[in-house]
This record gives C-alpha cells, structure tokens and sequence, in this order.
C-alpha cells in the first residue's frame, strides 16, 4: 500500500471533519490560485486509491470510538419515523403535559421506553398569559426519517426506477391529484405549449 504524504494525512483528517474536499484541501496546505483548481485537486485526491482506504479506515475508527453502527442509526431513525405524539405527551381536559417518566428503580423496562420515546420529541414549548396558556409540541420529522428508511431498504430506488421505465417506455407519467391518489398521464396526448 503506497504511504500517504504528511500533507494527505492532513488532507485526509480534514475531509472528515465536514466532508468538504475543497476545504478539506486548502486547510491541509494545498495552494492552488482559483477555487476551480483547488476543488479539481481535492478531487483528485479523493479518487487516489490509498487516499480513500485512509478514509475508509478513518471513518471506521471513528465508528467504533463514538459507538455508531448501521443498526443504531437504523433504529433511531425507526424509533422517529414511527413515533406517536400520544406515547410523550398526556392530553387532558385541563393541561397537554409531558408523560412522567417511571423510576427506573421499579419499572426499567417502562422507564427505557419512556426514554425511547422522549428521543422523538423536538420540541415542548408552554406560553401563558393571563387568560390562556397555549403549548406547542413537536416531533422530530417523521417523513424526513421514513424518507431516509426507504432509501436505506432501496424502495425509493425501485419506485423512481419504476417512474422512469413508465416514462421512457410507454410515454405515461404518474402524478398525484388533490386528494393524494395516483394518476397516470399520457404524455403523448399532452400537447406543448
């Protein structure tokens, strides 16, 4: 395997601090007169073979060390894509409140849920005034978080996929009408303007 250069190093510890090759290259001392030149040098520098083995190796340091694997970000982003307003806040005729938590002493199990469910939860906001108190309460994005699963298990892959197989073949189109059904459209009836 070919030694990086004190200089790739930096390079290579600087991409992974935002994933700005550009950056990533100045910041390592790459000097270059325009930014097209500086951009087309980290390019370069990421398609070098050693380069990206150095980055594989770091990200996977890095991995371990803060304890992040696939599973975990899957999980999490389970957890959020199925989440449901009512398993963090208690609606009742008087107030909208965040559950209780159980003590963990007595029931761990119910307190691990809790704790679970409270991840979900992006916002909780009480405003009172003199004659009413309104609260706002938010989950993190569910649709975000389904969005990222689907891409994850390739189901938005095949619909694109599907999506364009109907267009280039058959010269029909899917769209979605007010009430969120979907509608195949011949493009070839449609006339251009």
């Amino acid at each position: 395997m070919h030694k990086l250069t004190p200089k790739e190093q930096r390079f290579c510890e600087e991409y992974l601090s935002d994933f700005n090759g550009t950056a990533a290259a100045q910041r390592a001392g790459y000097s270059s007169k325009s930014y097209e030149a500086l951009r087309q040098q980290a390019s370069q520098l990421l398609t070098k073979p050693h380069i990206a083995m150095r980055l594989f190796e770091l990200k996977a340091e890095r991995s371990r060390r803060v304890g992040i694997s696939q599973e975990r970000v899957l999980q999490e982003l389970a957890r959020i894509a199925f989440s449901c307003i009512a398993d963090v806040v208690d609606f009742d005729d008087a107030e909208v409140k965040l559950k209780e938590a159980p003590s963990p002493d007595v029931d761990y199990l119910g307190y691990m849920e809790w704790r679970d469910n409270m991840s979900c939860l992006a916002e909780f906001n009480k405003t009172s005034t003199e004659d009413k108190t309104s609260c706002k309460v938010k989950l993190h994005d569910k649709t975000k978080a389904l969005t990222l699963l689907m891409k994850h298990l390739g189901m938005l892959n095949d619909f694109d996929m599907a999506i364009s197989c109907l267009r280039e073949k058959y010269g029909l189109s899917l769209t979605r009408d007010d009430d969120g059904m979907w509608q195949v459209i011949d493009l070839s009836r449609i006339q251009p303007h």
